[in-house]
């Protein structure tokens, strides 16, 4: 077991990027890197990952890279990465620890915590109309994205004819786990239309696009002129 008393009193490591930032979200294929220097040089060393938090012992340990070749030194400056699949595991809190032993036995140590998701975010809409023919002044169309973890954006945009014809869009603050966004449709004139809509989340996923189609139809019916049959 590592002498947890030594830490930060024989090399100084430090975690460089491209590791996630601390308390970053993160998903698929990361880097982590760490640097390492000391007044002698180093035996050993060991960059790992771990599920909910670090450990003396291997419990949470689901990810490392190590080199500790024995009696050859490998130097008083060292520059090492270790490349995880976080979709290994299931998502929740990682630690990224970077451990550096030198010659005279002695620990240095530095941590990073971070959030793993590769979970997309799923999106519906609240208020689907049964019909597909309607006034626009009759309906606001309501989204409702939701995510395991932290949701960055949400989408509605309109199209017409296929092209891009309103942009809608609402930023997320903070750490939500569900919001709702609505996409005001009162000014559109007739005609048929697409809303197509989706989220995305702070690790970068992006829910499907989901797709309601509709026709505007302002213009009220012509009323019939009846004449009076003549005397």
């Amino acid at each position: 077991k590592f002498n947890f008393a030594d830490v930060n009193t024989g090399p100084v490591v430090t975690i460089e990027t491209p590791t996630p930032l601390e308390n970053a979200y993160v998903k698929g294929i990361i880097t982590s890197r760490a640097l390492a220097t000391d007044d002698r040089a180093m035996g050993s060393y060991y960059l790992r990952y771990w599920k909910g938090a670090f450990e003396s012992g291997i419990e949470n340990l689901v990810h490392g890279c190590q080199e500790a070749p024995g009696a050859e030194l490998l130097g008083a400056s060292l520059d090492r990465t270790c490349t995880y699949d976080t979709r290994t595991n299931s998502d929740g809190v990682y630690v990224f620890s970077a451990q550096f032993l030198d010659s005279d036995t002695t620990w240095g140590s530095a941590l990073r915590t971070f959030k793993v998701d590769n979970t997309k975010p799923v999106v519906t809409l609240e208020n689907e109309p049964s019909e597909t023919v309607f006034r626009s002044d009759s309906i606001d169309f309501e989204i409702k994205a939701t995510d395991n973890f932290a949701l960055k954006n949400v989408v509605g945009h309109i199209y017409k004819n296929g092209l891009l014809f309103d942009n809608n869009s609402k930023n997320i603050l903070g750490e939500s786990t569900e919001d709702t966004f609505t996409v005001d449709i009162s000014s559109l004139n007739d005609g048929e239309y697409a809303l197509r809509y989706n989220a995305s989340d702070k690790a970068g996923n992006i829910a499907t696009t989901k797709t309601f189609n509709f026709v505007v139809d302002n213009t009220a019916p012509e009323t019939p002129v009846h004449e009076s049959p003549a005397d």
